[in-house]
């Protein structure tokens, strides 16, 4: 469900909120960048 919608220049950000939510262990998470979904990677120390 969209909760919000913000405009940010020539872009739309759209809020949307989360009904449900399932973790599972040993699944990475993964985030929309440049247009691609892409895994989340632990700090390199």
């Amino acid at each position: 469900m969209v909760s919000q919608e913000v405009t940010a220049g020539d872009h739309v950000i759209v809020l949307l909120h989360v009904n449900e939510l399932r973790v599972r262990s040993g699944v990475a998470p993964i985030v929309l960048h440049h247009s691609a979904l892409r895994r989340l990677a632990p700090e390199q120390s």
